[in-house]
């Protein structure tokens, strides 16, 4: 099957939306293909050339477009027209997934990625302390099943290192939703970039 010049898996018809599983080179060429066709043919192509099945029509906006698999794409569209209040919302969810990504929430310990929650970094130095008052010069950290053996003065700078990351990319991703909310232009909205601003990644190098 084929939606336009793209192959397709399928697609799913609702009174407002309709939804679109697509074979794509990527997100762009969904966008540039399907979304703002007041109509969109389908065919089928199972004896080798193109054959009409039905016209999809009305579904003009674009509501999401989601990566499913490498090359594979579904595409939400709707016959209703965004608000800039629903654009926004939709951006301020973006910009709060993204701060809950790997692409914020990540630091490498020797050559492994890996993060630790607020309940967790806070954990880890209450029980450094007591371990360093108790005399201890190393501690253990578990982390995916590996064990990282740690001088304790060590690991408390490294998580007071963390600390102070997570609490600017805090101010970052509050800095974006607070700009977000001041913008009433969709084109604005839409075109917003809430990747940048955020502190590089820490790196923890065991060998030094």
């Amino acid at each position: 099957m084929k939606i336009e010049t793209l192959k397709s898996t399928g697609y799913t018809k609702r009174e407002d939306t309709l939804r679109i599983l697509v074979c794509a080179e990527n997100r762009q060429q969904v966008n540039d293909v399907l979304a703002g066709k007041e109509v969109l043919t389908v065919y089928t192509d199972n004896t080798g050339e193109d054959i009409f099945v039905e016209d999809l029509k009305g579904y003009l906006y674009a509501d999401s477009l989601t990566e499913i698999s490498e090359g594979c794409f579904e595409l939400v569209l709707t016959n209703k027209a965004p608000t800039s209040q629903s654009v926004r919302e939709k951006v301020i969810a973006k910009i709060e997934a993204y701060d809950k990504s790997e692409a914020v929430n990540s630091f490498t310990l020797g050559d492994k990625r890996m993060w630790l929650d607020k309940e967790t970094r806070v954990g880890l130095v209450n029980s450094i302390n007591i371990e360093k008052a108790a005399g201890k010069e190393t501690t253990t950290l578990w982390f995916d099943a590996v064990q990282y053996e740690i001088p304790v003065d060590t690991a408390l700078q490294m998580l007071a290192a963390l600390e102070l990351y997570a609490l600017d990319c805090y101010n970052v991703t509050q800095s974006h939703i607070a700009s977000v909310k001041l913008l009433d232009d969709i084109s604005m909205l839409t075109e917003y970039d809430y990747t940048t601003g955020y502190p590089e990644k820490l790196v923890f190098n065991l060998n030094t």
